[in-house]
């Protein structure tokens, strides 16, 4: 990947990025310690760096896998050695009661893996109430205002309640895990593997802002 300007992205983008990789990594920004920070590979460099744990050579989506799987058959009655990296989730954690299986996935694990959705023809009916939104302010800023407040509303609660899966298999979970939640992923928290560092960014910032 080429080093990417950040002129080039939406600064609540990246702002939302930054973020979650201060989670994923246990790290904090603060004030303009990111000023003279200005492309992909300045930005790798600095994170890097900034994260003081001990280093070990060893694999973190390999462990976030075992971590995973032990999870899922602890809180799911099931034969660990059963669950694969290609075991899809839908097998495992049908529609009824999916729900409350992904919270006790994700009490069990101490964080969230946000893997479900609404489904897209509801996303469909409040995206076109956020449309006509927008558009009603041309003739009443008022009744705008009231459609543009539910849609939110409405987006908040389809999200609190959706039971679609964004992810196939239990494999992307791990990576999932690995991206976002990296050290709390780790067999030893206390622990990093500083060679996965940047590609682990790269590919989470090709993922994001859908650059090659």
């Amino acid at each position: 990947m080429q080093d990417i300007e950040f002129k080039n992205i939406e600064g609540d983008e990246l702002e939302d990025f930054l973020g979650r990789v201060e989670e994923s990594f246990g790290i904090e920004f603060h004030g303009r310690e990111l000023y003279e920070v200005h492309t992909f590979n300045e930005l790798s460099d600095h994170i890097k760096n900034k994260i003081e744990l001990s280093h070990k050579d060893d694999c973190t989506s390999q462990q976030a896998f075992y971590k995973i799987r032990k999870v899922l058959s602890d809180c799911i009655e099931l034969n660990k050695q059963t669950i694969e990296t290609s075991t899809l989730i839908s097998d495992i954690i049908p529609r009824k009661g999916r729900r409350k299986q992904i919270r006790r996935i994700e009490n069990s694990l101490g964080f969230k893996i946000n893997i479900l959705s609404p489904t897209a023809f509801v996303i469909g009916i409040i995206l076109l109430l956020f449309i006509a939104s927008l558009v009603s302010f041309f003739f009443s800023w008022e009744y705008g205002l009231i459609g543009l407040l539910i849609s939110i509303v409405g987006f908040r609660i389809a999200y609190a309640l959706g039971i679609e899966l964004e992810l196939t298999t239990v494999g992307e979970i791990a990576e999932k895990m690995t991206r976002e939640n990296y050290i709390q992923s780790r067999r030893d928290p206390n622990t990093y593997n500083p060679n996965e560092i940047e590609n682990l960014l790269k590919d989470w910032f090709k993922r994001d802002f859908a650059v090659e």
